[in-house]
């Protein structure tokens, strides 16, 4: 099964909001560099060379499509660019990666003075945030009897 995956991720805050640039890599073979400058535009895909073109588009084509992908679908403007509707399934998976990327960059720096955990009711993405003191163990066992749903992530 390919995978599509982002590194060399750098982040930083543009004019429109979060901006990002780093390499785009389809099952560990690098296929293009990925800008998104935080203007409000288009994200900048500079492909390595057109058979990695080729790929990622074969590549994008065979993923699921998202609810607002499924709706541009219906609509007759869409209907007349198909590729508009291919590059917006890229740009969603790689900002996707970058949204997460920016999470898991997140939860680490809380890792070191915090215990993160969560309860099996909690939705999806939610979690608790309790400060450990240097003493990590000891707060896990005294989170675990106050709720003994507790999962650590």
């Amino acid at each position: 099964m390919q995978q599509l995956t982002l590194k060399k991720i750098k982040t930083f805050i543009g004019h429109e909001g979060y901006g990002l640039n780093a390499d785009l890599y389809l099952d560990d073979v690098k296929v293009a560099f990925v800008l998104d400058d935080a203007n409000g535009g288009e994200v900048d895909y500079q492909f390595t060379d057109k058979a990695s073109e080729e790929r990622v588009w074969a590549f994008v084509k065979s993923t699921p499509d998202d609810e607002y992908t499924k709706e541009m679908r219906t609509q007759e403007y869409w209907m007349k660019y198909p590729k508009a509707i291919e590059t917006h399934k890229l740009d969603s998976l790689v900002n996707d990666f970058a949204d997460n990327y920016q999470e898991e960059k997140r939860k680490n720096r809380l890792r070191k003075t915090k215990v993160l955990w969560n309860k099996s009711t909690d939705e999806k993405g939610q979690f608790w945030v309790t400060k450990h003191l240097g003493h990590i163990e000891k707060t896990k066992e005294a989170i675990l009897k106050k709720c003994p749903n507790a999962v650590f992530i």
